[in-house]
């Protein structure tokens, strides 16, 4: 259709942006939410587990109170209806602090890190990328990739003189981990997460090594 080549590539015509809570803007909300739970909490000195339900209120109330006044969340405000799904989306934030808090009580893991970027990530890069070299048939030298990402939370258990760590990952649905995909080499982010804690390991001073343990979703 020679018509519609020519808005497609002509005028490059496109269809019109609707504004929508997708859900990798409620994934970044969520994502948000929790690391501002924690930034307060280790700012205050205090552990997740020891803060009552009515502090964990107060903090969530106050952390999407914050949300809806920052600019790249404007949509929670945008409508009545934006604000009905906003206002579920924090009864969804708390029940996944909460959950965390609840955990809390009979772990003795506590939380080390969040949001933590490895490689070059946009301005961020805080720790070293990944670096692979992958062999390619009738070619000389093996191709580098490098790997960047964004890691969600990192705990810690300090036990019988080492730290062992494990690496989570935040999901807004129901996650599992398939090792066909594993296998088909379609979902790797959990081991390519593993796979940073180990360098991050081999790369720290004797005395700030650790062991990488394990890598979860929830």
């Amino acid at each position: 259709n020679p018509y519609s080549y020519f808005l497609k590539y002509g005028l490059r015509l496109q269809e019109r942006e609707v504004l929508e809570m997708s859900p990798a803007i409620r994934g970044t909300i969520f994502h948000w939410a929790l690391q501002k739970l924690f930034d307060k909490l280790r700012a205050e000195n205090r552990a997740l587990k020891d803060i009552s339900a009515e502090e964990f209120d107060a903090y969530m109330n106050e952390i999407m109170d914050q949300a809806r006044q920052e600019s790249a969340f404007q949509i929670m405000e945008s409508s009545n209806r934006m604000r009905f799904i906003s206002d579920k989306m924090a009864r969804t934030a708390a029940h996944m602090g909460w959950n965390i808090h609840q955990q809390r009580q009979t772990s003795p893991f506590k939380t080390v890190g969040t949001e933590i970027t490895y490689g070059q990530l946009g301005e961020e890069s805080q720790h070293k990328g990944l670096s692979f070299d992958i062999a390619v048939p009738g070619q000389k030298e093996a191709y580098q990739v490098k790997v960047r990402g964004k890691v969600d939370r990192i705990d810690e258990l300090d036990a019988g003189g080492k730290k062992f760590r494990t690496v989570i990952d935040y999901k807004s649905s129901d996650t599992k981990l398939d090792f066909g995909k594993v296998y088909a080499g379609i979902m790797l982010q959990l081991l390519t997460y593993l796979a940073f804690l180990q360098q991050e390991s081999r790369l720290a001073e004797p005395s700030q090594k650790f062991e990488a343990v394990g890598a979860y979703y929830m």
